[in-house]
């Protein structure tokens, strides 16, 4: 090899490894994983007032993050596209906890998840004798007389595992599944027997039954879900929420719930 080869190869050497060549090399994008973003309120109905302080937790199959509510009731966080679950960690006695089952975000959008912790209301959870042959156990009984939360699994088409959570005050079962209301408040009706006897002013009713799918949340006073038909209908107070955060309110609204979404039904 000769002496000019060699200073020729050395200078194109030196070149390729000069701070602009280097510079060029580091700014070169990485495909750094998309994120969305998510925020909402914490709002308590117990007193109206924003609630302070609380942890809300994400949940996925790879990490977890949990932050804080500031002084107005403010959550946010930053996360990976993917699916999660939504849980806050409620401190209160008289507040109901909250969590969401699991949802799906599939683009870098900004989500509002505005979270409502209701109080508990006191009510009556007679049970009584079952019927002869009856056999429903006593925690179901016990479930739709006082209230609980029922979940149906229904996966998307791509085998993402979306449920349907329902979370009432009574339940009374139908052909094809419950009819879910909002527990009566006793304490704003004065001697209540005498209310449901005499028929006399419809009763006070309570936290209103709440569901959840992936992003689709509704709030009302009954809820009827098929779940032979994976449809649901609502009257009552009806409201609705999008990944916005905006509401839409009627007397009644119907859906048929599946592959991750809440169809409207006319």
């Amino acid at each position: 090899m000769n002496s000019a080869f060699m200073i020729r190869f050395i200078s194109v050497m030196v070149l390729s490894l000069s701070p602009g060549s280097l510079f060029a090399q580091s700014a070169t994008p990485v495909n750094a994983a998309q994120t969305f973003h998510i925020h909402g309120v914490i709002h308590s109905t117990y007193n109206d007032s924003p609630v302070s302080g609380i942890k809300v937790q994400f949940v996925s199959e790879n990490i977890s993050t949990t932050v804080s509510t500031d002084r107005k009731g403010v959550y946010e966080a930053d996360l990976p596209l993917g699916l999660y679950t939504m849980t806050v960690q409620f401190l209160y006695p008289y507040l109901q906890g909250y969590e969401r089952p699991l949802f799906r975000v599939a683009s870098p959008i900004s989500l509002v998840l505005n979270v409502n912790l209701d109080s508990y209301v006191e009510m009556s959870c007679e049970l009584g004798d079952p019927p002869p042959g009856s056999q429903i156990s006593e925690r179901d009984r016990a479930k739709s007389a006082c209230g609980g939360q029922d979940s149906f699994p229904l996966p998307s088409e791509d085998g993402a595992p979306f449920q349907l959570l329902i979370r009432f005050g009574t339940r009374k079962p139908t052909d094809n599944g419950y009819t879910y209301s909002a527990p009566v408040d006793f304490s704003v009706v004065p001697e209540p027997s005498y209310v449901y006897r005499s028929g006399r002013n419809p009763p006070t009713l309570g936290t209103p039954v709440f569901v959840a799918y992936n992003l689709f949340t509704l709030r009302a006073d009954h809820v009827t879900y098929d779940e032979m038909n994976r449809t649901l209908h609502a009257n009552g107070k009806v409201v609705v929420i999008n990944e916005k955060g905006e509401s839409q309110r009627a007397d009644s609204m119907s859906f048929r719930i599946e592959n991750g979404e809440a169809i409207p039904l006319h």
